[in-house]
């Protein structure tokens, strides 16, 4: 884009008498001006790279949270099976108590 004001008080700042420093072919002011364009755009770029920084912190920090939720859910799943287990496991108990006491029941009506 075009200069700002400030960065033409730098570029004409930079100038001073540095004309004859320039490159052949290019007069100093053109030189300023591309030397200006180049510090713009290092600083767009440095700008960009910390963005990216916090754009990649915030997928760490959303992979992690992600993560979390997964061993939440395998917890909570493996939960819900060892209930489901005990369950059985109780419904079998429950089961063999039912026989014993119909065999004690019929039994006693034996014995009567």
């Amino acid at each position: 884009g075009p200069l700002r004001p400030d960065e033409v008080e730098e570029v004409e700042d930079a100038l001073g008498n540095e004309e004859a420093a320039a490159p052949p072919g290019l007069h100093a002011s053109e030189a300023a001006v591309e030397e200006a364009e180049h510090a713009r755009l290092a600083a767009q770029r440095a700008f960009l790279q910390g963005d990216l920084q916090r754009c990649l912190g915030a997928q760490g920090e959303q992979r992690r949270a992600f993560d979390r939720a997964k061993e939440a859910l395998a917890e909570a799943r493996a939960a819900r099976e060892r209930a489901a287990e005990e369950q059985h496991a109780a419904e079998q108990r429950s089961a063999v108590l039912r026989g014993q006491n119909e065999g004690t029941r019929e039994y006693l009506a034996e014995r009567s």
